[in-house]
């Protein structure tokens, strides 16, 4: 029997079928398109707070009185949801709970005027926010607790008997935290409500200097480039305060009028901001190992640097202000104690030279140098690498030699830049994992054999088979080593560093039959070792 014959299409079936799909790959594409842009944003964009500066504020007197109103809000707040009772709750509608308890805004008076409803609330709210803020962060305390309370059989055999205890211990896990949806239930389980209370502490109101805006109690328009007009909601209807606030972008969204600690005004909002530089990011380095110097802000392990003559700005900076200080000190002891009969000269020099206006002009660009060397600095540094191990510089050094008061200042400076708080910014922008490490005797060790076989002397690191390198570059692959390195942590102390390094050391030179005190002997090791109190003990021990 033969096979029946499909008919063949005509030239306006096929134009029709080729053009329909076409247009399904049109829309595929789209549709692939659309997908990627979606998730491609959800890489870039990152939200931040940006701080403007209000230079002209057209009532400043109202808005002092609304931020004192305000402090008595927070804290009646925090006096009524901060307690056990408003455990896991909800921050919608909590305004009412504190009207009906400390009063409506109505009965708050500010110049006798009326505290308007929606300041009220929005300050209310925010204030509730932050306490549960602050219970989420308790309850991730508890539930490791809880963890460590409840552990569980960990292997690969494990017995039919270990199986079924995990199960009825899983189940005792997920009850107890089951039960930290209301403080009701935590007080059934009496070990937890222990737990409750000593993770969970009361909090209290310290924000006196802030009035929160929504969207629609704000209007923004742009003057010029770089300045805006923004009014905010005052204390009657339709009477709007003018503020002039610098910035580069349209405000919207939810601000904070804020005073700072020097009394002047800033508004602060969430920015979203969008990475540009992706596909740059994409063919990173996994790993990086950043040594924090003076004279530059970074070395990198890749024998890069990052931010050079930062050294010589501090240290440019910190002469200058030494000198200016001293030549003040000097006409202030002329106008007080030498010319302190003659009333017009003292006037004079005191009028003339002792100002600070010029001085601080000099501040501000120097500042400004800095801030863009570093924050370029650690903008390249996040680009480079998936993962950056940096020196965690948190406490003040004390070197061992004493130093000169100058010499003081210039480390101080340096320690308290702006190094940290932009590398943590460009590390979020960048999408880059920062890892901080402990840098007790980083410049000291060997990079190649992780031992203290080696002499700094300034910018060179000599080994002891008289191989040299640079110093910050030899630190900064110990960085980078130290950040995979399991058995020396952030939070270890220097001595139980060294005690750790001396073994390597030991462990290091018995392969080729050595000792500590033979390589002391040598000029390998430095003789400060031998005062560890481990050393005796580590030199007999193998």
């Amino acid at each position: 029997m033969s096979k029946p014959v499909k008919p063949r299409k005509t030239a306006s079936q096929l134009k029709k079928g080729a053009l329909q799909a076409q247009r399904l790959l049109i829309l595929s594409g789209y549709y692939v398109d659309c997908w990627f842009v979606t998730k491609l944003e959800s890489v870039l964009r990152i939200e931040t707070t940006v701080i403007n500066p209000v230079i002209e504020c057209s009532n400043r007197d109202t808005i002092d009185a609304l931020i004192n109103t305000l402090y008595t809000v927070r804290a009646d707040t925090y006096n009524v949801l901060g307690s056990a009772q408003f455990w896991n709750g909800s921050w919608f509608g909590t305004q009412n709970v504190v009207a009906a308890h400390s009063g409506k805004p109505e009965t708050r008076l500010v110049h006798g005027k009326p505290l308007p409803s929606k300041i009220f609330e929005w300050t209310v709210q925010d204030a509730a926010k932050n306490i549960l803020a602050s219970q989420e962060a308790s309850k991730v305390e508890i539930i490791k607790r809880i963890y460590k309370r409840i552990p569980l059989h960990v292997g690969a055999d494990l017995t039919k008997e270990q199986v079924a205890e995990n199960k009825e211990l899983t189940k005792q896990r997920q009850a107890a935290i089951d039960a930290l949806k209301s403080f009701e239930t935590i007080k059934t389980i009496p070990w937890l409500h222990r737990y409750f209370r000593d993770c969970y502490k009361r909090g209290h109101c310290q924000q006196n200097r802030q009035i929160v805006y929504q969207q629609q109690a704000y209007s923004c328009k742009r003057i010029s480039r770089y300045l805006f007009e923004v009014e905010v909601q005052g204390l009657e209807r339709g009477q709007r305060i003018k503020l002039i606030v610098k910035s580069n972008r349209v405000i919207t969204g939810q601000i904070r009028l804020i005073r700072n600690d020097k009394g002047e005004l800033e508004i602060h909002h969430l920015e979203t901001l969008y990475n540009r530089d992706y596909c740059e990011l994409l063919n990173r380095e996994d790993e990086l190992g950043l040594d924090r110097g003076y004279t530059e802000v970074f070395y990198t392990s890749n024998n890069q640097v990052l931010g050079g003559n930062f050294g010589k700005q501090l240290t440019r900076k910190t002469d200058r202000m030494t000198n200016h200080g001293r030549n003040k000190n000097k006409l202030w002891s002329l106008a007080h104690v030498r010319y302190k009969d003659d009333a017009y000269k003292a006037h004079r020099i005191i009028q003339n030279n002792l100002g600070s206006k010029t001085e601080n002009k000099r501040r501000r660009v120097d500042d400004a140098y800095v801030n863009t060397v570093v924050n370029t600095a650690c903008k390249a540094a996040t680009e480079q690498a998936v993962t950056i191990h940096v020196e965690d510089l948190l406490e003040q050094i004390r070197p061992n030699k004493k130093l000169s008061r100058r010499a003081k200042n210039r480390l101080e400076k340096w320690e308290k830049g702006t190094v940290k708080t932009r590398l943590t910014h460009w590390s979020q922008r960048n999408s880059t994992n920062l890892n901080w490490v402990n840098a007790a005797y980083s410049s000291q060790v060997d990079h190649r054999n992780g031992t203290l076989l080696g002499t700094r002397n300034g910018d060179c690191f000599t080994t002891y088979d008289r191989v040299e390198f640079h110093s910050d570059l030899n630190a900064a692959k110990n960085l980078l080593h130290r950040g995979l390195d399991t058995e020396i942590t952030r939070f270890m102390k220097y001595k139980d560093v060294q005690v750790v390094l001396l073994r390597r050391t030991a462990l290091f030179l018995s392969a080729m039959g050595l000792t500590l005190l033979d390589a002391i002997n040598l000029g390998w090791l430095d003789v400060k070792h031998k005062k560890c109190q481990a050393f005796e003990e580590i030199l007999h021990g193998l």
